[in-house]
């Protein structure tokens, strides 16, 4: 099954969506899931930025704030896709509440079967449904196909907050996007 823009569209058969209000209410095998997947996917971009701290990931993973949405494959129960955001403030100059992406990530067999897009397509819908002002997220440099995802397939903008607006090497090595709701 595939878009019109030429991308496998989602079976909505083959994934089931859990939502967690926090990383505690979540079974200790799906938590550290989250963690290792982001860690296998993410680790080298990291090393190559900011660098990579285990620690600091497993508590932005465990924060309070944290909310969740799995993608479970329905045949064999196996964990696909997530996505980590919050409810915040934009900054300490824009007092407007927005939604904020801290980690999407899919484990690479289920790429480009529409898991990502869903899961930020639901964020969105939270965010607008509860008066968030955006959805905002950070993107690193080095990443050119999340880029290109949340640009191109997302329609997401470099914000105003943004450090910089190239991908070159500049002021930083990562992005603000976000999309705009008012």
């Amino acid at each position: 099954m595939t878009t019109a823009s030429g991308a496998r569209a989602l079976d909505p058969s083959a994934y089931a969506f859990e939502f967690y209000a926090g990383a505690r209410e979540m079974s200790e095998e799906d938590r550290e899931w989250c963690f290792d997947v982001t860690r296998r996917n993410m680790r080298e971009a990291y090393e190559r930025t900011w660098g990579w701290d285990a620690v600091e990931k497993r508590r932005e993973l465990n924060n309070h704030a944290a909310r969740f949405i799995l993608a479970r494959e329905v045949r064999s129960g196996e964990l696909a896709a997530f996505v980590h955001f919050r409810f915040e403030r934009e900054d300490e100059e824009v007092d407007a509440p927005v939604g904020y992406v801290y980690e999407l990530q899919c484990e690479p067999k289920h790429q480009r079967r529409a898991l990502g897009e869903t899961l930020v397509c639901v964020v969105e819908a939270v965010s607008k449904r509860l008066g968030m002002h955006a959805v905002v997220l950070t993107v690193l440099k080095v990443n050119v196909g999340a880029y290109a995802f949340y640009t191109k397939r997302m329609k997401y903008e470099i914000d105003d907050l943004s450090p910089d607006e190239s991908l070159d090497e500049g002021s930083a090595h990562y992005l603000i996007l976000s999309k705009r709701f008012v």
